[in-house]
């Protein structure tokens, strides 16, 4: 059985840079187009405005052996935003519950 994993990109960066944030992401997917993107894109990229500026995450699906390559297809294209100025990123690989349970030895009734 493939292990399914998620990388799961948070974003964070003021509103007044949210226009720049904008016309790199359209130079972003250009460079790096979603449909390209190892694994399955579940979540592209959702949106959301709050008091302290703009979040933005994004969910991809990769099954053992393509976790790797999916990495640094994510992790190159998030390079591309590091010059602007108060956005932050973190990436992290999150793991399905059965797979997490089968790591301590439990399985799913």
């Amino acid at each position: 059985m493939d292990i399914i994993a998620y990388i799961v990109t948070f974003v964070k960066y003021p509103s007044h840079v949210g226009e720049r944030v904008g016309k790199q992401y359209l130079k972003a997917i250009q460079q790096f187009p979603p449909n390209k993107t190892p694994g399955k894109v579940i979540i592209q990229a959702a949106v959301r405005s709050t008091t302290e500026g703009i979040d933005v995450f994004s969910i991809t699906q990769v099954k053992e052996g393509e976790l790797e390559e999916a990495w640094r297809f994510i992790g190159n294209m998030m390079a591309m935003f590091l010059e602007i100025e108060g956005l932050e990123y973190s990436m992290g690989i999150w793991a399905e519950v059965q797979d997490a349970l089968e790591l301590v030895g439990l399985k799913l009734p």
